[in-house]
C-alpha cells in the first residue's frame, strides 16, 4: 500500500521544520520545499537552514523559483497599495498566492496534500482558529474552500512552546531560532524599501472623513 505523499513549505524556521517533522513521524512521504523569490529569500526563508533540518530529518527537499511571479504578485500589490494612499497587508495575499502554487505543483506531480507551520485547523471544511494563542488562521483567510481537502496543518492543537521542545527533543539545529514576523522581502524598514523602488516621499495633510 503506498504510503501518502505530503509537501511541506519549508521557510527555515522552526515551525514549518516541526511540521515536517510531525507528518514524517506518522507515516507520510514528505517532501519539503521552498520558493525561492529574491536574495536569499531575505530574513523569512532561510534555505540553508531548511535544507539542513531537510537532511536531519531524511526527507526529500527542492526549491522552486517563483522570483517573477511574486515580483508581478505581490511586491508590485505592495507598492500601489501604497501609492494609493493604502497600508497593505501582503501576507494574506500572498499565503492565497503560495497555495496555489503549492497546490498546483502537487497535483501535477501526484502528490496528495501541501502542508505548512501556520497556527490553526481545517475541520469539516471550515477553516478555525488554532488551540494556541498564536493562532495565524487570519492568515490563511483567504484561501478558498476548494483548497481545504488538500491542506494539512499539524501545528493547529500545539502551542509554540510544544514545537520547540519538539524541535529540542530531535535535535534540529533551529529549535530556538527566534521567530520571523515581518514582511519577509522587507530587509529592513518598508520606507527605504519603497524608496529603493523609485516611491518618492509626498507631504500632505492628515485628514478624517
Amino acid at each position: 500500500m503506498n504510503r501518502k505523499s505530503v509537501m511541506v513549505g519549508m521557510s527555515g524556521g522552526v515551525d514549518s521544520s516541526v511540521a515536517a517533522a510531525i507528518l514524517k513521524e506518522k507515516g507520510y512521504r514528505v517532501i519539503g520545499y521552498t520558493l525561492k523569490f529574491g536574495k536569499e529569500n531575505n530574513k523569512c526563508c532561510l534555505i540553508d537552514d531548511a535544507k539542513q533540518v531537510a537532511d536531519r530529518l531524511g526527507i526529500e527537499y527542492l526549491t522552486i523559483d517563483i522570483s517573477s511571479e511574486f515580483e508581478k504578485e505581490i511586491v508590485k500589490y505592495f507598492i500601489n497599495q501604497y501609492l494609493k494612499g493604502k497600508t497593505p497587508s501582503p501576507c494574506p495575499k500572498c499565503n492565497l498566492f503560495k497555495f496555489g502554487l503549492g497546490i498546483e505543483y502537487a497535483q501535477n506531480n501526484n502528490i496528495d496534500y501541501v502542508s505548512t507551520g501556520h497556527y490553526a485547523k481545517i475541520k469539516n471544511h471550515r477553516l478555525i482558529t488554532a488551540s494556541s494563542r498564536k493562532d495565524q488562521a487570519y492568515f490563511l483567510s483567504r484561501l478558498p474552500k476548494r483548497y481545504f481537502e488538500k491542506i494539512l496543518l499539524p501545528l493547529g492543537e500545539m502551542k509554540k512552546s510544544e514545537v520547540r521542545k519538539y524541535a529540542n527533543k530531535i535535535n534540529l539545529h533551529i529549535a530556538d531560532k527566534s521567530d520571523s514576523q515581518d514582511i519577509c522581502f522587507v530587509e529592513d524598514d518598508y520606507r527605504e524599501f519603497l524608496k529603493k523602488r523609485g516611491i518618492k516621499e509626498k507631504e500632505g495633510k492628515v485628514i478624517n472623513k
